[in-house]
C-alpha cells in the first residue's frame, strides 16, 4: 500500500468516526456552523484524495 492509499484510508476513517456525531448534532440543532465547515473540509479533503486515487493508473487493483 502506496502513501497515497494510506492517506486516502485515514481520511476515511476520520469521516466515518465524525459521521454519527455530527447527523446528531444536526438532528438536535446544536452543531455551530463553525463546526459544520470543519466536517465538510474533511469531507472536501476526502473527495479529493479519493478523486487524485481513482486517477492513479498504477493503483494495484486486486479482486476481494
Amino acid at each position: 500500500m502506496n502513501d497515497e492509499t494510506k492517506a486516502l484510508i485515514e481520511s476515511l476513517q476520520a469521516v466515518s468516526r465524525h459521521a454519527e456525531p455530527v447527523a446528531n448534532a444536526l438532528m438536535l440543532d446544536t452543531m455551530t456552523p463553525e463546526k459544520q465547515r470543519e466536517y465538510a473540509g474533511m469531507l472536501r479533503k476526502l473527495a479529493a484524495l479519493l478523486e487524485t486515487h481513482a486517477g492513479d493508473d498504477t493503483a494495484e487493483v486486486r479482486d476481494a
